[in-house]
């Protein structure tokens, strides 16, 4: 397959859907001549239903995966941020006991 044809299958709908689920392969000769009037030169070949639904389950797997990890990355955000209120407080108060005074950060969220 020469570059601009590889180029068209990596762009082909079904190509980032069916990535590992369809064979790309090249045209078998009878047809190749009517898909090069198309710009086509690839046939996509079925696997089994089988593989199809394993890769269902892998992604519905690697979905879940991702909802956890981003949940996982949420509540530590929200953590971090009540720490980094009570280390400013606790700084703040630190500051105050010894009458040290300090111009606000101008990039301060308040």
């Amino acid at each position: 397959m020469g570059h601009d044809q590889a180029q068209h299958a990596e762009h082909h709908p079904l190509a980032e859907v069916h990535r590992h689920v369809y064979r790309l392969r090249p045209t078998p000769p009878a047809r190749r001549r009517h898909c090069r009037d198309r710009g086509e030169t690839i046939v996509v070949v079925a696997t089994t239903f089988a593989d199809l639904e394993a890769r269902v389950r892998g992604l519905e797997s690697r979905a879940q995966r991702t909802e956890e990890d981003v949940t996982a990355i949420v509540t530590t955000v929200i953590e971090t941020r009540e720490d980094v209120r009570w280390l400013k407080r606790a700084v703040q108060a630190l500051l105050d006991q010894a009458g040290i005074t300090l111009e606000p950060d101008e990039h301060e969220d308040g």
